[in-house]
């Protein structure tokens, strides 16, 4: 069995997003600063870059697939280094990018994590 790690940017009174959520701004209005102090400068993209392409698979929410899909596209929040990204939902959505790195997985959080532990393998 692999490392498996929590990732996630939460402000100090404990909130994930920002008021004002849209399609345009997922994470809300002036959300972007719960995230600023890992893309502030050039280093802290490059770490996060070498840490997110090191990973083995990644899981996420159905509403994080869902406001990132833009930002992402087909390579998935890893980019070039494409991992695989299993999604956790109800019902796996109608449409989906050719050749993306996406699984939808609809019996739950454990089933996910197994999934993208045999595919991270070692």
């Amino acid at each position: 069995m692999g490392t498996v790690i929590l990732d996630t940017s939460m402000s100090l009174d404990g909130f994930m997003t920002a008021d004002n959520r849209t399609a345009e701004m997922p994470l809300g209005e002036d959300g972007e600063l719960l995230r600023q102090w890992a893309i502030d400068d050039e280093a802290g993209v490059e770490l996060l870059g070498r840490w997110v392409g090191n990973l083995g698979a990644s899981i996420a929410g159905r509403v994080t697939y869902d406001t990132s899909l833009p930002w992402w596209g087909p390579n998935g929040p890893s980019g070039d280094a494409r991992r695989p990204l299993f999604v956790v939902t109800h019902q796996a959505p109608q449409d989906t990018f050719e050749n993306g790195v996406y699984s939808f997985v609809t019996d739950g959080i454990d089933g996910a994590l197994a999934r993208a532990q045999a595919a991270a393998g070692d």
